[in-house]
């Protein structure tokens, strides 16, 4: 069963720099993050509808000092503007090495990675590490009833939310969005609970400007 159904480009003309003020300004309106952190997500997002044109596609660790400061509320935010997103708050080896099986295009978004990734062992963290350069994203894995070798794609691009840092290798191959809490002055919106469909168009438009610019794999 399909994870999303196909996502179909706008029929007409798009103009990039017009939807990623829209995204930029969304962003703005629900979280408490600098302009050139919001630019940086925005970008990030856009050029993962084409991911697979880069060599090297890095990380985006969203990082929170302590709780209640809107890492939820950024993953959501971010989702909803994504291609194809899969997110999960716990996840094995296994799971991590075999999750592009469930759609060719997703983006993995890892919550609460600071609970069972930050002091992992070696292996989950290394695959991590591994998926953001194209030359070698791959594991090998054996598989089925005669335990034949078998190479598997970690070439996605992943989104890591936790409180406190991660392990120095993976923080030096992700963008960090460096969260804190709201003041008194202030101010966000809260999230809508079909936010996700109402960017349907918004990603629509982002799609057709990719095709059209002979940006897709």
């Amino acid at each position: 069963m399909a994870l999303y159904n196909e996502l179909l480009p706008f029929n007409g003309t798009v103009h990039i720099e017009q939807l990623a003020d829209q995204a930029f300004d969304y962003l703005g309106q629900h979280l408490v993050i600098s302009e050139e952190e919001r630019i940086a997500i925005v970008l990030w997002i856009i050029s993962s509808y084409s991911y697979d044109s880069f060599g090297i596609y890095p990380r985006l660790a969203a990082i929170s000092p302590e709780r209640r400061c809107g890492k939820s509320t950024l993953l959501t935010s971010v989702e909803a503007l994504l291609k194809y997103p899969v997110m999960a708050s716990n996840m094995s080896t296994a799971t991590i090495v075999r999750v592009k099986a469930l759609c060719a295009e997703l983006v993995l978004i890892i919550d609460e990675a600071d609970t069972f990734i930050r002091n992992a062992e070696g292996e989950i963290q290394g695959i991590l590490n591994s998926g953001h350069n194209k030359a070698s994203a791959k594991v090998l894995r054996c598989s089925g009833d005669d335990f034949s070798p078998q190479v598997f794609s970690t070439w996605y691009p992943v989104i890591l939310a936790s409180i406190g840092g991660l392990k120095d290798t993976l923080m030096d191959r992700s963008i960090v969005v460096n969260l804190r809490r709201k003041s008194s002055k202030e101010h966000v919106i809260r999230l809508p609970l079909n936010v996700r469909d109402n960017w349907l168009g918004w990603r629509k438009k982002v799609l057709k400007w990719i095709e059209d610019e002979s940006l897709t794999f």
